[in-house]
């Protein structure tokens, strides 16, 4: 556990990603539920369920689905009653579209932004590697044999460790 703490110590400051990580990602949440939500009026037009036709007013303000549904289904109504199905259903396509396009490109900034941490996390270990392996005098390298030094894919074990702890706790929070 000490070895582990001790490893982790790379990615301490990683203070200084986690607003922009959450910048992106929260959106990215956003926007990939409401691909979900979304489908359900594009089924009801599809396979014809619901049974309402119209919507006199839009529902009252409240921090729910249900309110966003509503609002959706008003907006549905509002424009298949005066201009018909078929440009309601296009018009839910597109919204839809647009939500998926927006959900994709928020996940790919989240990304970049653990890709950069990644880079630093990486960057940091291997120049304190080559530091503490450029100060240690050659008989330690004619004494020891091949296994017992670290190579470069112990630098990648050690960095896919350490970034995938920092993206669990990134994801956690």
């Amino acid at each position: 556990m000490k070895t582990y703490l001790r490893l982790l110590a790379f990615a301490k400051p990683y203070r200084q990603y986690i607003p922009e990580y959450i910048l992106y990602v929260i959106p990215s949440i956003v926007f990939g539920a409401l691909n979900f939500t979304l489908l359900i009026p594009l089924f009801d037009v599809l396979f014809n369920v619901g049974a309402k036709t119209t919507m006199v007013a839009p529902p009252e303000f409240a921090f729910s689905l249900e309110y966003l549904k509503g609002i959706f289904q008003y907006g549905y109504f509002y424009i298949a009653g005066s201009h018909g199905k078929v440009v309601a259903l296009e018009a839910i396509c597109a919204i839809i579209l647009t939500s998926v396009f927006l959900a994709n490109g928020f996940r790919y900034m989240s990304q970049r932004v653990l890709t950069r941490m990644r880079t630093w996390v990486v960057f940091k270990l291997k120049k304190s590697l080559f530091h503490k392996l450029s100060t240690l005098h050659l008989g330690f390298f004619h004494q020891q044999k091949e296994t017992c030094l670290v190579m470069s894919a112990d630098v990648n074990e050690i960095e896919a460790s350490i970034v995938s702890s920092v993206q669990v706790l990134f994801r956690s929070l």
